[in-house]
């Protein structure tokens, strides 16, 4: 991605490239530089608590 920009390539090509969203983009950016590759592995999205008691 980095490399596409590099190129001048607009946001529009490398979304509609890629098929991610901007925000993606910037989401796997940070879990790169924050965690390595390792941050770059699906999550899941399933809550860590529920459902609560009433």
């Amino acid at each position: 991605m980095e490399a596409l920009r590099k190129y001048r390539m607009g946001w529009p090509e490398i979304q509609e490239l890629l098929g991610i969203s901007r925000a993606t983009y910037y989401r796997w950016r940070k879990r790169l530089k924050e965690e390595g590759l390792a941050g770059l592995k699906p999550r899941s999205r399933r809550p860590l608590w529920g459902p609560y008691p009433k």
